[in-house]
């Protein structure tokens, strides 16, 4: 298998995806050393340059019935897997134990690597840079640790800089790998709930990290969007995320450094037209306390871990009942461990539920 990589794309049906590629490749926008994807209901993702513009892709956009999109690719270079690089020099038991696939979040790759194969970091770490173009330092580890939410990583090859910016539907995102949470797979959920939301809404993004879902969401609509997290590193990279992205957004992104219980606590009620709360494994702890923070027919957006959409929203309602919450929506977002996903569960503020 080869390395993961989070690129631009578009979207189009499977009987022009042939067609599309070969024009792509003629005008330089396909990203070379990358598959393109099926996905599901006939459709193709088709990976693209970093630097492919709106203007450059306007006659795929029109003529093919193509849509931007944001996807993990899978690619290479020369045919050859780091993994093959690897082959001779770390023995055959502990190399089938290495991952086949690893993150890359702007110029900085990130494995998942168990402790006790970290003696063989520095042969994977070179090997992951020779197969993947501008890949400057690289990272391994695996445990999330601490309150911040955060990797224990370790820097195994190339700068000992953890400081990147990683791109995001033409956004440059400033992300601390080693200090801050990001999540490179979630570009196209960022994306899809950002389209959800319309102009002159005021957002509570909760636990936001470095704050993507409210980068898009300024990006898209005229909006203020109040970022709550109480990792000040985290804070200081949506910073630089503003300021980077200042001539592109549209609305206002306003940095809250402080405990999300207290936040709230401190707001009035109906305060927020949206809330968002992507904190899978406790986010139902904090819907007792963000619910009234919401105007009535307002929208919360809440990520929880389970095995089956119908069993997300059984969860949900366990806690929602008798909080005039009614949910409207449930949608798997990503994969997490074997039979657990991701699911965000959409709920409206309904006080007629109320009992």
């Amino acid at each position: 298998m080869f390395q993961i990589r989070e690129l631009p794309c578009v979207r189009v049906p499977a009987s022009e995806a042939e067609h599309v590629i070969r024009a792509l490749k003629a005008r330089g926008l396909y990203a070379d050393g990358y598959k393109a994807k099926r996905l599901a209901d006939g459709v193709v993702a088709i990976p693209l340059n970093e630097g492919a513009t709106r203007e450059a892709l306007r006659e795929f956009l029109s003529n093919y019935g193509a849509v931007e999109c944001f996807e993990g690719f899978e690619g290479g270079v020369g045919g050859l897997t780091f993994k093959d690089l690897l082959k001779g020099l770390i023995p055959e038991e502990d190399l089938r134990r290495v991952p086949s696939s690893y993150t890359i979040i702007g110029d900085v790759a990130v494995i998942n690597l168990p402790e006790d194969l970290m003696a063989y970091g520095g042969l994977i770490g070179e090997a992951i840079a020779n197969v993947s173009r501008g890949v400057r330092a690289v990272y391994a580890g695996s445990r999330v640790v601490g309150e911040y939410r955060v990797k224990r990583l370790k820097h195994v090859y190339g700068d000992a800089v953890s400081k990147t910016v990683h791109k995001e539907y033409g956004l440059s995102i400033s992300v601390d790998v080693v200090r801050t949470y990001y999540n490179s797979s979630l570009s196209e959920e960022h994306r899809r709930v950002a389209k959800l939301i319309c102009d002159g809404e005021v957002i509570a993004d909760l636990f936001c990290g470095v704050g993507p879902f409210s980068l898009h969401a300024a990006s898209l609509r005229r909006v203020v969007s109040y970022a709550v997290d109480f990792n000040p590193d985290a804070l200081k990279c949506l910073l630089e995320s503003i300021d980077m992205n200042g001539k592109v957004l549209k609305g206002r992104v306003v940095p809250v450094l402080d405990d999300v219980a207290d936040f709230l606590d401190l707001v009035r009620d109906g305060s927020f037209s949206r809330v968002i709360m992507n904190l899978p494994h406790k986010a139902l702890e904090y819907l007792p306390l963000s619910h009234s923070k919401v105007r009535e027919g307002g929208v919360i957006h809440l990520y929880v871990i389970s095995s089956s959409g119908s069993g997300a929203v059984e969860d949900v309602r366990r806690v929602s009942d008798n909080l005039g919450l009614s949910v409207v929506g449930v949608k798997r977002v990503l994969d997490y461990a074997p039979r657990k996903y991701v699911y965000r569960v959409d709920l409206v503020r309904d006080e007629r539920l109320k009992l």
